[in-house]
């Protein structure tokens, strides 16, 4: 069993580190578990946690601000366990939502080889997509 401060430093980690680097988890949370819409969702930090809630806070677009209380279900044994939850909860909530978990960060063109069967994938669409255009035996001719 843990200690209370070290129960304290736990929670304030975690807060800090969810806030700075997870917003994005944060506002799922508030959209999905909280129900709240989109444009509020996205004002939502996390507060605090304790072993059987998240807490919330919000803030509305006239500057109030208000709390909001998501339960932990089943409430969790430990704070050494936050990470699986809050982990598990980000994915639940992207899922509910219609998103994937994978973000695309960024793309790589193909190279020589990926182009020119881009281009030939490409070409035999067009040549069968068009009517006008088919074989035969001396190649490609217009009818």
């Amino acid at each position: 069993m843990s200690t209370p401060s070290s129960d304290e430093a736990i929670i304030a980690r975690v807060v800090t580190h969810m806030n700075n680097d997870h917003h994005d988890s944060i506002h799922d949370y508030a959209q999905y578990f909280a129900r709240l819409p989109a444009p509020l969702a996205s004002t939502a930090t996390l507060s605090t946690l304790t072993l059987s809630k998240l807490t919330l806070t919000v803030t509305s677009s006239h500057g109030a601000q208000s709390t909001v209380n998501i339960p932990l279900s089943p409430p969790m044994a430990s704070f050494s366990e936050s990470r699986e939850r809050l982990i598990a909860m980000a994915i639940e909530a992207m899922e509910g939502l219609g998103r994937s978990r994978y973000k695309v960060r960024r793309w790589v063109p193909p190279g020589l080889f990926g182009s020119i069967v881009c281009a030939a994938v490409a070409f035999g669409y067009w040549s069968f997509y068009y009517g006008e255009v088919q074989f035969a035996k001396g190649g490609f001719v217009r009818e």
